[in-house]
């Protein structure tokens, strides 16, 4: 593999991540610093605008309790 200038200089302002889009929980990975985000898979959207009104474990807790117009779903399942 040949010496790429470019690749080298832009090595600098990149950020290693890696996701697990697991069905239980998320887990955001970043090199340096280890796990950063470690949620539950769900999500809470308005179904008249398909908006996200709220993501992991605030919307876990939404589950079974949210208002008619807002549906809790683990996106990786349903």
């Amino acid at each position: 593999m040949a010496f790429n200038p470019l690749n080298w200089i832009l090595g600098f302002f990149s950020l290693d991540i890696g996701i697990d889009l697991g069905t239980a929980n998320t887990l955001v990975f970043v090199r340096g610093k280890g796990i950063v985000i470690n949620e539950p898979s769900w999500v809470a959207v308005e179904k008249k605008t398909r908006r996200p009104i709220a993501v992991g474990q605030e919307a876990k807790e939404m589950a079974g309790r949210a208002p008619k117009n807002v549906v809790v779903v683990r996106p990786l399942r349903d």
